[in-house]
């Protein structure tokens, strides 16, 4: 397992990206029955696409993002919620910010809505804990709502895929018997999920991508503190929705060891990158685009610790 992972850690990014959802796709296709190959398909494939249209203008015109966290929130209540509780609670996430996302995003409402969101997310999930321990999709779908908040038109095809896709894997017999087969299906799933969402938002691992336009999301006043805070939530929410939603049904030794590998992942692509800029230190460029792709990588490890808090916590 460890050779694959860094298997993919020590490509280029313009390879590492696709050979990360390719992976994943392929282990969650070779995992899955024939009655769950079609749902796994089918999201894979919107996913794709929406990687694809990610820029189209065209799709940038339509108003997707006014009722994206609404069908997120359908979708979630529909096929993971286990209880009324969490299927209103859902649907009231998704409601709120789609009437926000309708009013233009006013500032007040904007933060009100997604610290709500945010902090509603883990305080339900705590309460169905009681009556069903496998609660972790709630916080998944209340991520991906969030997301959804924060996200451009054209971007929301691309969340409701992967999102969706993430779900589907959780919901995988394979998945939940949590062996060691489908701790490393889950790991290549949750890594897919978080490589295709750079895919789709920043673009690549290069500072220059970054998502800055988002901390102007909600803030007229230009508040130096929220949008550093929006932008730094849109980084790490990706890697907390696919833990989420693809160890939901895997026993707590398993969820550990997925979150262990995924961090081990992320480590060995930060020693890889600096062995690239210790044999390239002749050249500027590599070095320059290195550096910019470490950087990435060291704030998707730091995002770590919030999917470990939030698994620590419901566990």
């Amino acid at each position: 397992m460890l050779g694959v992972l860094f298997g993919a850690s020590a490509l280029a990014d313009s390879i590492a990206i696709p050979a990360a959802l390719v992976a994943g796709m392929a282990a969650a296709a070779a995992s899955a029955r024939p009655r769950e190959l079609a749902a796994i398909g089918a999201t894979a494939a919107l996913g794709v696409l929406g990687l694809v249209l990610a820029d189209n203008a065209w799709l940038a015109a339509i108003p997707l993002a006014v009722g994206a966290p609404l069908v997120l929130a359908a979708t979630g209540a529909a096929v993971s919620a286990r209880t009324a509780r969490g299927r209103l609670s859902l649907l009231v996430f998704g409601l709120a910010a789609s009437a926000v996302r309708l009013a233009g995003d006013p500032a007040g409402p904007y933060r009100i809505t997604l610290g709500a969101i945010c902090v509603g997310a883990i305080v339900m999930a705590r309460l169905e804990r009681t009556r069903d321990g496998r609660s972790l999709a709630l916080v998944g779908w209340a991520g991906a709502i969030a997301l959804a908040m924060l996200s451009r038109s054209a971007q929301e095809p691309g969340l409701l895929g992967w999102v969706t896709f993430a779900a589907v894997v959780g919901r995988c017999s394979a998945v939940a018997r949590s062996d060691d087969r489908a701790v490393l299906v889950a790991t290549l799933c949750a890594l897919a999920v978080r490589f295709a969402c750079f895919g789709l938002f920043e673009g690549a691992f290069e500072l220059s991508h970054l998502e800055v336009w988002v901390a102007y999301q909600g803030n007229p006043s230009t508040t130096v503190a929220f949008g550093a805070a929006v932008i730094a939530i849109k980084f790490a929410l990706p890697l907390v929705v696919a833990l989420a939603l693809v160890v939901t049904h895997m026993e707590p030794a398993a969820r550990r060891r997925v979150v262990t590998w995924t961090i081990a992942f992320l480590c060995l692509r930060i020693a890889h990158i600096v062995i690239a800029m210790t044999f390239a230190r002749g050249t500027f460029y590599s070095p320059y685009y290195d550096s910019g792709q470490l950087v990435f990588t060291y704030l998707m490890l730091l995002s770590g610790p919030v999917a470990v808090a939030v698994l620590a916590a419901l566990a």
